[in-house]
């Protein structure tokens, strides 16, 4: 027990003296020399030296890793530290590169390299940190300029050729439009030819997402799907147009424009609004309907002998943020009486009416002024939605598309139909024109979709196709409209992406059924033989009559 106590003591004594000794030498910067130090006191002079060292920097390469690259160009350097004050870095012996933080890194050449990693403190202590990789970009590529650096979209240019082998969580994003995330492991070196060209089969737009499968036969698992910026309030989803069964898509969530759903393989899907009636794939082309049993409902254009008929029948109209437009529609009471009408939108925070209710006398018409007007605060979009005219006798609806562009759209986009009045019968080919105009600088790639849609926002049809536009180019293109559409009003949209940019036009038509093509038809061989039942008796009384005077 006294040789413990003993021992305490004499640490004691040994913790106070070498402290006093640490500052005394810092105050008065003297050396202590001895030969011994012990637990007791002395006035002997000692040999021992004593000095102070910091703390160690730390550093820790993270990126790039022991792999093989398939890309030279941003190179990802990432690393984590502690305690340093410089940081800088070689590449195969090269010039030292001072950095602050993580960086990329172009490479000129192909080949093995070793990258070194340095750090120092205040004390001029240093540390290193070093890594060996290889370059090959002849080996594999991905092709997804379209998503990088967009959004969640996975960087695949960060990863090596083996870790692409096995990717888990892969997403590919378009900011304010859609975004994939796949729920399995990918095999980006399942792509034939050495390429996964993510870019041109894979299409994030506006209540669109579709991948080809066929070409991306390795991303063909399930996701989870999201698209964003919808303008629907009880979205259903769709595959290929059609309504999709439960067995394949599964609904998460719908808020604030935002619907998730999961999906367990690929196609091309988008959301309609959900039918009031018994949700039947198919749709009819009426729109509201009066709260009055004896009111009709219809579409402009469509109903057969209205009590007034209206002057356009649609309207598709091109804007910018903050702009306004004023348009005229003509009303004309071809009723065998007075009437009175009401006029109101589902769009009322775009359009105003300079009047409301109208009583017009038996075939007087009347003039309405609709201003559009697009606030600062609405996205780029295609706004559908209808002018109700309302009487007690019927119902009419005008259709209305808004295609909003930003202020900095550098494409100018028109498109027209060539069919006589906008018409096209089913089973027939719907003819447009679209014009595009770039108004930058420099070729540009651009990437079209077209669809065709009814008034309720339903999918009739999609197409998309890649083009380069110098300044100015003419695409001319033919859809057959299927024979399952019903009559009504449709709208044709063309929407151009290119740079992170869209722009779109759009144009409404008249869908007829084959009956009444074939109705036109005969009336027109009834006309023909008519004709030529005529002129036969007119050349047949003139020679008559010449006859006669030579008689």
């Amino acid at each position: 027990m006294r040789y413990i106590l003993l021992l305490i003591f004499a640490l004691l004594a040994f913790t106070i003296s070498t402290n006093d000794i640490y500052a005394l030498n810092q105050k008065l910067n003297a050396s202590i020399t001895g030969k011994v130090i012990t637990g007791d006191a002395t006035s002997q002079h000692t040999e021992i030296s004593i000095q102070i060292i910091g703390i160690f920097p730390t550093i820790n390469l993270t990126s790039p890793r022991n792999v093989s690259y398939f890309t030279k160009q941003n190179i990802f350097l990432n690393y984590t530290s502690n305690n340093t004050l410089n940081i800088w870095y070689s590449l195969n012996g090269n010039a030292n590169i001072s950095i602050t933080g993580p960086i990329h890194i172009n490479i000129s050449s192909n080949g093995a390299y070793l990258l070194r990693l340095y750090g120092n403190n205040s004390d001029g202590n240093r540390t290193i940190s070093n890594i060996t990789f290889v370059i090959n970009d002849t080996k594999f590529n991905v092709s997804y300029e379209s998503f990088k650096d967009n959004g969640a979209t996975t960087p695949f240019y960060n990863y090596g050729y083996e870790e692409i082998q096995n990717l888990t969580n892969v997403s590919i994003e378009k900011n304010g439009y859609a975004k994939i995330k796949f729920l399995e492991q990918i095999n980006l070196t399942g792509c034939s030819n050495n390429l996964c060209d993510l870019t041109n089969n894979i299409n994030l737009s506006f209540n669109r997402i579709e991948l080809n499968s066929s070409a991306l036969s390795n991303f063909n698992k399930s996701a989870t799907l999201t698209l964003y910026n919808l303008t629907l309030t009880n979205p259903r989803i769709l595959k290929d147009g059609e309504i999709c069964s439960s067995s394949i898509c599964t609904k998460e969530s719908y808020s604030s424009g935002t619907l998730v759903f999961n999906v367990t393989s690929f196609s091309t899907y988008s959301a309609e609004e959900t039918s009031s009636s018994s949700g039947s794939s198919s749709s009819s082309s009426s729109s509201s309907s009066s709260s009055s049993s004896s009111e009709g409902s219809g579409v402009g254009g469509i109903i057969q002998n209205p009590p007034f008929t209206i002057e356009p029948e649609s309207f598709a109209i091109n804007l910018k943020k903050g702009e306004s437009k004023a348009y005229e529609l003509t009303i004309l009471n071809s009723n065998r009486s007075d009437i009175s009408i009401e006029l109101s939108s589902d769009l009322k925070d775009i359009i105003t009416f300079n009047e409301k209710t109208l009583n017009l006398k038996k075939g007087e018409s009347k003039k309405i002024i609709i201003e559009f007007k697009i606030n600062e605060d609405l996205k780029e979009n295609n706004y559908l939605g209808n002018i109700l005219i309302k009487s007690r006798i019927i119902n009419i609806n005008i259709p209305i598309s808004i295609n909003l562009k930003s202020n900095k759209s550098l494409f100018d986009i028109k498109i027209d139909i060539e069919n006589k009045n906008g018409e096209v019968f089913s089973e027939k080919e719907l003819i447009s024109n679209l014009q595009l105009y770039n108004l930058g600088e420099g070729e540009k790639k651009a990437f079209i979709t077209y669809s065709i849609k009814n008034q309720n926002n339903r999918l009739i049809l999609l197409e998309n196709q890649s083009i380069l536009v110098n300044k100015y180019i003419n695409i001319k293109k033919k859809f057959k409209i299927p024979n399952n559409v019903e009559p009504g009003i449709y709208l044709l949209s063309a929407t151009a992406e290119y740079d992170n940019e869209l722009a779109s036009t759009s144009i409404w038509f008249k869908v007829k059924k084959k009956k009444e093509e074939l109705i036109s038809y005969t009336m027109k061989i009834v006309w023909i033989t008519i004709i030529i039942a005529l002129l036969i008796l007119i050349i047949f009384r003139i020679k008559n009559n010449n006859k006669a005077s030579k008689n």
